[in-house]
């Protein structure tokens, strides 16, 4: 029986074309295990929109996000955690522009669809990661003059503080 269930299971894969979830409107769709938890992932395309679902291993929303699509797409997506905290980070990426990109900074909660951070940037940005903190680099705009890039950090820190620092 098994073998039976796990045959269906396969053909029943091959069943969704690209074309058929292209006009379901899916962009992204991915799972990822992080620690002992499986989260779920769906980006669909919804009236000049995309909308960003997450949904636990039981099936539930914990997130629920629409932004536009217009100069944007969603690029990818990870799950941070830091040592200090129990509540792991999503941060997604988009771009944003011609050049640009943009990234938000979730908690990974139950009913937490605002994200806590938004940071844009003309263009792209610098990702670092450590056990208790992570941080972006990021052009904030553009100097007068010689248009050369106004760089800033922002640091995600483990007991819960958020500082942006010029550079």
């Amino acid at each position: 029986m098994k073998i039976i269930l796990a045959l269906f299971f396969a053909l029943n894969i091959f069943a969704i074309t690209p074309d058929e979830l292209d006009k379901k409107g899916v962009l992204h769709y991915e799972t990822i295990s992080h620690g002992e938890v499986l989260y779920k992932f769906l980006i669909t395309r919804e009236q000049g929109m995309a909308k960003l679902q997450v949904f636990d291993e039981a099936g539930d929303i914990l997130l629920t996000r629409k932004r536009g699509l217009a100069l944007e797409g969603f690029k990818r997506l990870k799950i941070k955690s830091l040592l200090s905290q129990k509540t792991p980070y999503l941060i997604t990426y988009w771009k944003k522009g011609a050049h640009g990109s943009a990234v938000e900074i979730f908690k990974l909660a139950k009913g937490q669809n605002e994200p806590i951070k938004i940071i844009n940037s003309y263009l792209s940005m610098d990702y670092l990661d450590d056990l208790d903190s992570f941080s972006f680099t990021y052009d904030k705009g553009l100097k007068t003059g010689d248009l050369s890039p106004i760089k800033y950090r922002i640091i995600f820190s483990g007991d819960g503080q958020i500082k942006e620092q010029k550079l």
